[in-house]
């Protein structure tokens, strides 16, 4: 199989953002051929914590990824299935201390256009368990609280990316750019960071 048609079908796995091989269009044979990639994330989620200020927390995303070559020569669907645990808090007194963890997972649908780079562009919904804490140390003393608690998230997310390939195509890096919007927070903001994506079959 091609360098070019490997590199479609891995693109939204992992993320990244290096390149080096150019592959040629796919054959009419290769093309109706379903892939399938797995891959990593690795990048920064942007909220609205203090006032006008944003503070940045690391993520790891787990991803995986199915292509459909569709009629159009270079073009192919992407379905994409990610999760992700975010646990960095932002700086705050260490007496008490709101702590908020979010467990998500998140379905998208996208086009992707094998060519010297890789463009992406996808839609998608996540859902979070976030679970809400408040930790306390001396001088403050606390036996429990009503306010910690759990909460579910629905949001939605529209997401960019340009993939190189890399290893004759066997593994696509893909810097991306994902904008999100949670009704119920207004806090989150936007996600940033390099896809690496490695093709499975």
């Amino acid at each position: 199989m091609n360098a070019r048609f490997f590199a479609a079908k891995c693109l939204a796995l992992f993320a990244g953002l290096a390149s080096v091989q150019v592959p040629i269009h796919a054959s009419a044979e290769e093309r109706s051929v379903f892939q399938g990639a797995v891959g990593t994330s690795f990048g920064f989620l942007n909220r609205r914590d203090y006032g006008e200020g944003d503070s940045r927390r690391f993520f790891i995303e787990p991803a995986f990824h199915a292509y459909l070559a569709l009629p159009v020569a270079g073009l192919f669907g992407r379905g994409t299935f990610h999760f992700s645990y975010v646990w960095q808090q932002p700086e705050m007194p260490q007496s008490l201390r709101v702590t908020e963890r979010d467990l998500a997972a998140g379905l998208g649908m996208g086009l992707v256009y094998d060519w010297y780079v890789i463009p992406a562009v996808t839609v998608g919904a996540e859902f979070a368990r976030r679970d809400i804490k408040i930790e306390t140390s001396t001088p403050i003393q606390s036996n429990g609280s009503r306010i910690s608690d759990t909460e579910n998230l629905i949001g939605y997310f529209t997401q960019l990316g340009v993939g190189v390939p890399l290893l004759n195509g066997l593994m696509v890096f893909e810097p991306f750019y994902r904008f999100r919007f949670f009704p119920k927070d207004e806090r989150e903001g936007a996600a940033y960071g390099i896809d690496v994506s490695v093709q499975l079959f």
